[in-house]
């Protein structure tokens, strides 16, 4: 399955392949599977064998010397109804990893159970503080109030999985991540205050973080692969660059919001503060469960649905106005 886009059909594909058996029984990987971009040649496969042969590993299946087959398998929809098998059988998921599903040291099919409970909590919480301050501020403003703290993290945890990749460090990473879009968060809310009517630009700044979102999702991945060839510097900096612009347009609908329901009844904005902290960790739970089951890059799919919906929102609250 991992070399599915490369090969045009299963029989080329046994030639990328060598599975050795691991010697240590007591280990949770049974086996050694190595997996070539090109075919290996029969002197590779030869000398793969003696190095194995020496190291105690037993050759299960190796092009030109072990072509026997340990699980009969003739084509790719037959892979892909083993691993549903298994997954449904013994409950582990032994589907290739990929960039976007890098989890590869963790076999459970599932995200951990209290992630969902934590999704459950915060989102119900939340629904309750909306609820409750409906009659003292209008729904579409505490709506979108609190979906901004679940689209903010969405975004934010998704583009920090995403971008390990590229910038390779953790430490850089979060804090590329951290200081980009915390900084432009700012200066876009300070630059909402020097704005006549926000409210009326609210539509056009939900509308071009929209934007940006589908930018994120189609071109990021390509983006990197024409930039892995730069050194850490270049990297770091086109990153920033790039995550702060981002950063910018994602803080200014916030405090506009602030500034409508401060407007309407200033008392229960530490209401609107909570619900909008714990849709920040339903948004940062919700990311991780999407990460797992589908793939880093659909985190941002219900990121663009809040903001195009904040958007939507925007549109009548405007009218109204």
């Amino acid at each position: 399955m991992a070399l599915k886009k490369d090969s045009p059909d299963l029989q080329t594909c046994k030639k990328h392949i060598v599975v050795l058996a691991n010697p240590l029984l007591n280990s949770s990987y049974k086996y050694l599977i190595l997996i070539k971009r090109e075919e290996f040649t029969e002197i590779e496969a030869g000398g793969i064998f003696e190095q194995a042969d020496a190291r105690g590993f037993s050759m299960r299946y190796c092009p030109y010397i072990q072509e026997k087959n340990f699980i009969e398998i003739s084509s790719f929809r037959d892979i892909s109804n083993y691993v549903r098998e298994i997954k449904r059988i013994q409950g582990i998921d032994i589907s290739p990893t990929t960039d976007d599903k890098p989890l590869f040291y963790d076999l459970s099919p599932y995200a951990p159970g209290f992630l969902y409970a934590m999704c459950i909590v915060t989102l119900v919480l939340s629904v309750i503080t909306v609820l409750s301050t409906k009659r003292r501020i209008p729904f579409r403003i505490s709506a979108s109030f609190i979906l901004l703290g679940a689209g903010f993290m969405l975004i934010e945890v998704s583009l920090t999985q995403k971008f390990l990749f590229f910038l390779g460090l953790p430490i850089t990473t979060f804090s590329i991540i951290l200081v980009s879009l915390l900084t432009g968060s700012g200066i876009g809310g300070l630059y909402v205050y020097k704005i006549k009517n926000p409210t009326r630009w609210l539509p056009i700044f939900s509308g071009i973080i929209c934007l940006m979102i589908l930018g994120l999702f189609f071109f990021l991945s390509t983006a990197f692969l024409k930039g892995f060839g730069l050194n850490n510097f270049e990297k770091s900096a086109l990153s920033f660059i790039a995550l702060f612009n981002l950063g910018i347009f994602m803080g200014m609908p916030f405090p506009i919001i602030i500034r409508e329901a401060g407007k309407i009844i200033p008392a229960y904005l530490g209401f609107m503060w909570g619900a909008n902290g714990l849709m920040s960790i339903f948004g940062s739970s919700l990311s991780i469960i999407i990460t797992k089951s589908w793939g880093i890059k659909y985190s941002l799919l219900p990121a663009f649905l809040i903001y195009f919906v904040v958007m939507i929102s925007s549109i009548k609250l405007k009218t109204q106005e």
